[in-house]
């Protein structure tokens, strides 16, 4: 599904270039589960920000089911985007000024789905925020938020879903709740999840960690062993 080729991503800092990206070679599945880890500074950030289309390389190609990011115009990038693509971010990144249903909705709107309403219904009552619907982000606690900012990423059933250190803002617990959540219900749409984090136990248990150093892959890690599946509790209200 993913095929990263020879990605590089150079950053201009007054008469300095930086390197955040020297040649990366990726593929990753339908339907896989993948973790990019590394310390600050690797390229992990970069690299999920050009594997979902919100950046563009400065040299080599990321391919979504053959879609190159880097070869068409901005509008159009900006609508496959829209499309095929989720986001949950590590700061929630939530509209104030919305209800929770209302922030769900969001994605449907820009794509003009006419069956919005059920739609943000059924997702809200899957992460266990049915009855919060017309709250406001300030309102919930940030395990709440971030199962919102799930609901949102996967309303319009992307084919990827990126995350960006969903659980660096919540206690441990929680953390493992969200997800567990996540990856539950990515899994049941049939969602690619790639994950950047740097928290050792997530990492630790993963099936498959992408190590990021000084721009390149340093590790390719596949585990054998099946990731945890959410339990009563990864749906309890936080």
């Amino acid at each position: 599904m993913i095929e990263v080729e020879d990605l590089h991503k150079e950053y201009a800092l007054g008469d300095l270039t930086v390197s955040a990206l020297r040649g990366v070679n990726l593929g990753i599945a339908d339907g896989e589960c993948v973790f990019i880890g590394g310390k600050s500074g690797s390229g992990k950030s970069t690299l999920l920000h050009l594997v979902g289309g919100l950046d563009l390389p400065s040299r080599g190609s990321v391919r979504i089911d053959g879609f190159d990011t880097a070869s068409v115009p901005d509008p159009q990038l900006a609508d496959f985007r829209a499309r095929h693509i989720g986001f949950v971010f590590q700061n929630f990144n939530l509209m104030p000024v919305l209800t929770v249903a209302e922030n769900v909705e969001y994605p449907l709107l820009l794509l003009r789905e006419r069956d919005r309403a059920a739609r943000v219904k059924r997702v809200l009552e899957e992460v266990g925020l049915a009855e919060h619907a017309r709250k406001y982000p300030n309102q919930l606690s940030g395990g709440q938020r971030q199962r919102v900012a799930i609901a949102r990423g996967l309303v319009h059933e992307p084919r990827l879903l990126i995350a960006d250190e969903p659980t660096a803002n919540l206690d441990s617990d929680t953390g493992t709740q969200v997800m567990a959540l996540m990856h539950r219900l990515a899994s049941e749409r049939g969602s690619t999840l790639v994950i950047c984090s740097h928290d050792p136990e997530l990492l630790a248990g993963a099936p498959r960690v992408v190590t990021m150093r000084d721009g390149r892959v340093e590790h390719d890690r596949r585990s054998a062993t099946a990731p945890a599946q959410a339990d009563d509790r990864a749906i309890a209200l936080a």
